[in-house]
């Protein structure tokens, strides 16, 4: 079941995976000892990549 929150209130970790949609990230995450053993909490949050400026913008009043 996926929810919009209530969220897991204490950051043990993090785990970064690469995945092409919501069902492969979800069926990743059932394999998590975290998840299959313990039942804890697990966020998913999506990473939104940020390319690097080309250039550096000139200060104000320069």
């Amino acid at each position: 079941m996926a929810t919009d929150g209530p969220y897991a209130e204490i950051l043990g970790g993090f785990y970064l995976i690469e995945a092409g949609d919501l069902d492969e990230v979800q069926g990743l995450a059932a394999l998590l000892p975290e998840v299959r053993d313990t039942h804890s909490a697990v966020e998913i949050r999506p990473m939104v990549e940020h390319g690097l400026p080309t250039s550096v913008p000139p200060a104000p009043g320069s």
